[in-house]
């Protein structure tokens, strides 16, 4: 909940023990959001990588070739529409 803003005014014992509550319950919304954010910006590195559809099995057996004659990784890695590995 809010703080009542009242309640600093008086600073009394109940009124203390709301405003720490409220840091505390804070924080632990911060630290969630937190780790939330690190596990979606992980998965969008992932999904960037992640070819769908038709053309993606030529893509990769094109790439496949590109590398099998030693060209350049960026290459290979443009064909592919990501990293090849």
């Amino acid at each position: 909940g809010w703080v009542n803003f009242q309640c600093i005014s008086r600073l009394s014992f109940r009124c203390i023990s709301t405003i720490v509550n409220y840091e505390q319950e804070l924080n632990k919304r911060i630290v969630t959001g937190n780790r939330l954010m690190m596990k979606l910006d992980e998965q969008d590195k992932l999904l960037s990588a992640f070819q769908s559809g038709a053309g993606a099995g030529v893509r990769e057996k094109l790439a496949r070739a590109v590398q099998a004659a030693g060209l350049p990784n960026t290459l290979v890695d443009g064909i592919a529409g990501g990293d090849l590995g």
